[in-house]
């Protein structure tokens, strides 16, 4: 009888929520720059965030491109 059992059957599924706390100093300046951002483009938060990840992403990929 074998025990052994694969390690993917035990690992957790990413969560698809995730919660953001401010600084007291973060919150004032963060808070309208997103709002505006969303305003203005018709982003929701969730896809503020996402957008500004895959930017970053891209453009450390991009520098590392460079660097070779």
């Amino acid at each position: 009888m074998n025990f052994e059992t694969p390690l993917k059957n035990f690992e957790k599924p990413l969560k698809q929520q995730r919660h953001v706390t401010y600084k007291r100093r973060e919150a004032r300046i963060l808070r309208p720059i997103e709002d505006t951002l969303m305003e203005e483009l018709g982003y929701t938060y969730s896809d503020l965030v996402n957008k500004g990840i895959r930017n970053l992403w891209s453009q450390r990929q991009n520098e590392k491109a460079l660097a070779l």
